[in-house]
């Protein structure tokens, strides 16, 4: 299903007071649909600058997204985006026992202006208006990625709340860029259904220390990109492929995702991301209780995080306890990884994902082998929901310093409600970086000059 178009509406922004007589005026807003379509497009608000949009929504059931999704620029003081319809309808809907998911990215850059040189992205606050019943779930889970490592996640939902949520971001990276992946789960109950009106995003920064000893004053510009847009459909009792349209970093054209269950049923199918060939997809689900883990309503499709290349696979997984005590749900599934570049090899494994439990008894988790082929396991990972957003990453490399060509990876996906709690990912990255894979003579003379090398150490 393509990506309906819609044409671009404008819209006056708000001025915000930045520092004394600064003043800093925001743009008008934009359709979240022209974002996508165009990659040149871009929103400005104060000092920040949000681009590379990209979307993708699959629903089940009787659901809505809106495709009139504005993305707006606000400054509350602090400077950020607002995702809302036009026409003030909800951004999306899921009627009775049905589901949509929509998952937005946009990287977030602060000015290059010379003026904002000494300031830094410090945490991320985020807001939504939303209606829900007690056995269904409106959720919106923000996630902060510095190339493949998630480094800071927050999340509102109903029922049980927050409504409103914030987190501090560590400074490994430049602190002047981030990738945002937000997504937005609606679920509806057995008698009523769930919505999301508009939801609110906005980034705060400070200067660096000596700066702010510097101005004296304990300034706060923030940015909150919203985890909103929807762009598109309407919902039938299957899946919805929204034209998810991910950008793919390094490449000419953007690229369609693939329903997981389609990469199983026909094993011609496959992914290429960089030089990597993802295919032989195999999957199994088994759950108890009240869960969300359709092989349909999950799509795969390529990324490029950092200089990694990988796969994101996202949709709609859940394991809803408020409805069902005791809900949970298992989904293995399992690929081949080949390096297309003879002369290079997978020598490490990164895996990221963004699973939150709402009650102290839930856990998401992702636990993975890595085996050579044929047969041999060569590396393991695992990341799980309880200490975000450290323990949401995984970074391993293969055993013995190996470097091979071609393995296969078995990843098991598992969600537990708890008693009456809701558990959800949206999204799990995995990606992997090479290096020359060792000639065959090479190595066996390492391995002879290895033990002279060790002797003369002894001796000297």
């Amino acid at each position: 299903m393509k990506a309906n178009q819609f044409s671009r509406m404008s819209f006056t922004g708000l001025v915000a007071a930045l520092v004394s007589a600064m003043l800093v005026s925001t743009a008008g807003a934009t359709l979240l649909s022209d974002l996508v379509a165009d990659p040149n497009l871009s929103v400005v608000s104060g000092d920040k600058i949000f681009k590379n949009f990209s979307v993708l929504s699959i629903g089940d059931g009787s659901f809505t997204v809106d495709p009139t999704i504005d993305v707006t620029p606000i400054a509350t003081p602090d400077f950020g985006l607002k995702f809302a319809s036009v026409t003030g309808a909800p951004i999306m809907t899921a009627g009775i026992e049905s589901a949509v998911d929509l998952l937005i990215g946009f990287d977030v850059v602060i000015d290059a202006d010379p003026k904002w040189a000494d300031f830094f992205l410090k945490d991320i606050a985020l807001k939504f208006e939303a209606a829900a019943p007690s056995d269904g779930l409106a959720q919106v889970v923000e996630s902060a990625l510095d190339g493949p490592t998630v480094v800071g996640q927050t999340s509102v939902q109903l029922p049980g709340g927050p409504m409103q949520a914030d987190v501090n971001l560590p400074q490994p990276w430049d602190g002047k860029t981030i990738h945002i992946i937000k997504d937005a789960m609606v679920i509806g109950g057995k008698t009523e259904g769930a919505q999301i009106v508009w939801i609110e995003q906005t980034f705060s920064q400070v200067p660096e220390p000596a700066t702010l000893g510097l101005l004296g004053l304990g300034l706060v510009a923030l940015v909150r990109p919203r985890r909103m847009a929807r762009a598109l459909l309407k919902g039938a009792p299957r899946l919805l492929v929204l034209a998810g349209l991910l950008t793919v970093v390094g490449a000419a054209n953007q690229a369609w995702a693939t329903p997981l269950s389609d990469l199983v049923q026909n094993p011609a199918n496959s992914i290429t991301q960089g030089d990597k060939l993802f295919d032989n997809f195999t999957v199994n689900v088994n759950g108890v209780g009240t869960f969300y883990a359709n092989p349909s309503t999950i799509d795969v499709y390529g990324v490029t995080l950092g200089n990694e290349y990988g796969i994101r696979i996202a949709g709609l997984m859940a394991a809803l306890s408020n409805r069902t005590p005791g809900s949970s749900v298992t989904m293995v599934i399992g690929y081949d990884v080949t390096v297309m570049d003879p002369l290079l090899g997978i020598e490490d494994i990164t895996l990221g994902f963004n699973g939150v439990a709402t009650t102290g008894d839930g856990i998401a988790k992702v636990e993975e082998v890595v085996s050579k082929i044929p047969g041999g396991v060569v590396a393991s990972a695992y990341a799980d929901s309880l200490n975000p957003p450290t323990s949401l990453n995984d970074h391993e490399y293969l055993m013995n310093q190996l470097v091979l060509a071609k393995v296969h990876v078995e990843k098991t996906v598992t969600l537990v409600g708890g008693r009456s709690g809701m558990t959800t990912i949206s999204f799990i990255n995995q990606t992997f970086s090479q290096r020359e894979i060792p000639e065959p003579a090479t190595v066996g003379l390492l391995a002879l000059a290895l033990p002279v090398m060790l002797l003369g150490r002894r001796r000297s």
